[in-house]
């Protein structure tokens, strides 16, 4: 398909790409892509009739993989809609653990001396903030990624109170 530079003169060769998609990978998505090729490249060529009379049965064929309206396959749909699912309860989850953190720090604080904060998952640190830094700044050093600024918040959610204002001296847990 590199080789491929766009000239009349690889039309054949969408043709028979569209052919080993249809034929042999079952992917007609990517078959049409290749017979609509063949025909913007030679529109009369040797095997016109035959790129148009493929591309309709592909596309009766992919559609019947689509859902009413949707615009990917039912499966990828289901597949997504239950990934989904399982997050929504994972958030849920992790709410209801954050909203009965501060309980449960007071009493531990209490019976043990240590705070639940201080809990470091398995595969993590700590990081004594200084001046000057961001959950961002904080995030790029220990990730490499600025962007999981996110991840270092929810793991200091209730140390937080839900802001991301650093003070320096403060520690931070930092996720794996």
């Amino acid at each position: 398909e590199a080789a491929i530079d766009g000239t009349p003169a690889t039309a054949d060769v969408h043709y028979k790409l569209a052919q080993l998609y249809d034929e042999k990978l079952k992917n007609p998505l990517a078959a049409m892509h290749h017979y609509q090729r063949y025909l913007d490249l030679k529109p009369d060529g040797p095997h016109a009739k035959d790129a148009i009379a493929d591309m309709k049965k592909d596309e009766r064929e992919y559609a019947s993989t689509l859902g009413s309206g949707a615009f990917m396959p039912q499966a990828d749909a289901a597949k997504l809609e239950n990934a989904n699912i399982a997050l929504q309860k994972q958030v849920n989850e992790l709410r209801a653990a954050a909203s009965r953190a501060p309980a449960q720090r007071d009493t531990g604080s209490q019976s043990s001396g240590s705070s639940h904060e201080d809990t470091v998952p398995a595969g993590g640190t700590t990081y004594m903030v200084m001046s000057g830094d961001t959950l961002a700044s904080i995030a790029r050093k220990f990730y490499k990624n600025s962007a999981r600024w996110k991840d270092i918040e929810q793991a200091n959610y209730s140390k937080l109170k839900g802001s991301a204002k650093l003070k320096p001296g403060m520690t931070l847990v930092i996720p794996k």
